[in-house]
C-alpha cells in the first residue's frame, strides 16, 4: 500500500535540516547530454581533453552522443593509441585539425580553459560543468558522484559507523548521512534517518 505521508514527510526533512538543493541525477545527465549533441554536431574533429577515470565515465555514460569522437589529449601521455582512441598533446591538437574540444575534468577545467583560450583561441571548448551551471544546477564534484547511486553507498556506510562509535553529539554526522541518502533519493531512509536524528537529540 502506498504510503501517501511519504511525499510531506520527505518535505518536512528537505525543510527542517536544510536541503534545499537536492540534485537529481536525471537533470544533470539531461543537461550534459544536450550539451554533447550540440556541441558534436557543429564540430568535425572533436577531442576530449583529459585521459582518465572522469573521461572513461562521460564515454560509458554518453556513448551514442561521443561515437564520433576518436582522439583524447593527455599531455602526459606514454602511448600513441589507447582503447581505440588516438592519443596527442595539446600542441599537437592543429597537426590533427582538432576543431572542438570537451574539457573532461572537474578539477581542472579551470585551467584547461584558461589555457586553451590563451593558446588555442580558435578552437571552440565545451565545459559541460557550465552547462550544468547553466541549467540550475551547482556541482560540488564530478557529474558522476551524483548521477551514479553507488557512490555514495561508501560514504553512508562510513557515516553510520560513526554514529554508532560516537558518543555525544552526532548532529553533523546525522546531517551529512541524510543528504546522502536524499541524493540517491533514498527519502524513506533519509526520513527514517531524521526520525532517528530526532529521538537521539
Amino acid at each position: 500500500m502506498l504510503n501517501t505521508a511519504l511525499p510531506e514527510a520527505f518535505k518536512d526533512i528537505i525543510s527542517k535540516y536544510g536541503f534545499n538543493n537536492v540534485i537529481y541525477a536525471p537533470q544533470i545527465l539531461s543537461a550534459i547530454r544536450g550539451a554533447l549533441t550540440d556541441f558534436m554536431s557543429r564540430h568535425d574533429i572533436v577531442a576530449i581533453y583529459c585521459n582518465g577515470y572522469h573521461t572513461k565515465m562521460l564515454m560509458a555514460d554518453f556513448i551514442f552522443e561521443l561515437k564520433d569522437v576518436k582522439i583524447i589529449i593527455d599531455n602526459y601521455k606514454g602511448e600513441e593509441s589507447s582503447e581505440g582512441f588516438k592519443i596527442i598533446t595539446a600542441k599537437e591538437m592543429r597537426a590533427n585539425n582538432v576543431d572542438g574540444v570537451i574539457i573532461s575534468s572537474f578539477d581542472y577545467m579551470d585551467s584547461i580553459s584558461e589555457e586553451m583560450e590563451r593558446e588555442y583561441p580558435e578552437i571552440e571548448c565545451l565545459n559541460i560543468y557550465q552547462k550544468v551551471q547553466e541549467a540550475g544546477i551547482n556541482l560540488q564534484n564530478a557529474y558522476y558522484e551524483n548521477a551514479h547511486p553507488y557512490q555514495y553507498y561508501k560514504t553512508i556506510n562510513s557515516l553510520q559507523n560513526a554514529i554508532r562509535e560516537t558518543v555525544g553529539n552526532c548532529d553533523e554526522l546525522y546531517h551529512q548521512l541524510i543528504g546522502e541518502y536524499i541524493k540517491i533519493k533514498d527519502f524513506r531512509t533519509a526520513i527514517i534517518k531524521a526520525r532517528d536524528w530526532g529521538e537521539n537529540d
